[in-house]
């Protein structure tokens, strides 16, 4: 499904271009080579928070030493069975995050004034190639919404498996039965029941709210044709 990866002055690569076949695909190296940084940009571009990532606490971490910023763009196969509105995306969608060191930017601009001008530009933005040769801003939901149609789920463990998350379920059986949780949906189905239960108690609590605002509506003519039949007998 991913087709190309590439990356510049992210981690610890300058300029590093990722050819995959549409089979199995091996990346092999020493340590310290930058394996883990590659799933780590892939990681990234398709939505997953930094610190999920066990990389990086923010976004900007991942900017080479020394550099002011980074990219990453991924290539996905969009053809045939499963593709995510090929008449908007083309037959490849096309994924690129942006992101900008902070570091590096207040110490070019030591005056704290110019804040204002790294929030308005934003520190990370991630933005899809269209059909018609343009370009846009990639929002949240919408890629949430492309990762669903293409059956992509993160942070998932069965899609992607980190050393760290292997870690702490080797010699751990709670670890164990969480990772085939996520991996299952299970615990997306238990977080989505426990949703529904509250608004479910939301909605009954609501409920007996306007009951009792119809009761004592209900009283309150009764007590007025009350009053009015008593006067009108009176006189």
């Amino acid at each position: 499904m991913i087709e190309r990866v590439e990356l510049t002055n992210f981690m610890c690569h300058a300029n590093l271009a990722l050819e995959f076949n549409p089979r199995v695909n091996f990346i092999v190296g020493k340590n310290g080579t930058g394996k883990s940084a590659i799933m780590t940009g892939v990681m990234i571009v398709l939505g997953t928070r930094a610190s999920d990532t066990a990389r990086g606490s923010s976004m900007s971490s991942f900017v080479r030493f020394g550099c002011s910023q980074a990219k990453v763009k991924i290539v996905l196969n969009n053809a045939g069975h499963g593709s995510c509105m090929p008449e908007k995306y083309g037959l490849k969608i096309i994924l690129t995050r942006i992101i900008n060191s902070i570091t590096l930017f207040f110490q070019l601009n030591p005056d704290l004034k110019n804040i204002l001008t790294l929030l308005g530009r934003g520190n990370n933005r991630l933005t899809v190639d269209l059909a018609n040769g343009s370009s846009a801003t990639c929002a949240k939901s919408e890629l949430n919404e492309m990762m669903q149609a293409l059956n992509i789920i993160l942070p998932n463990p069965f899609a992607i498996l980190t050393q760290e998350t292997m870690k702490t379920f080797l010699n751990n059986n709670k670890a164990k039965y969480k990772l085939v949780e996520q991996g299952t949906a299970i615990l997306f189905v238990k977080q989505g029941m426990a949703s529904l239960k509250d608004k479910q108690a939301s909605l009954a609590h609501k409920e007996q709210s306007m009951a009792q605002v119809w009761f004592i509506k209900l009283s309150v003519v009764h007590c007025v044709n009350f009053c009015t039949g008593a006067c009108q007998h009176g006189s």
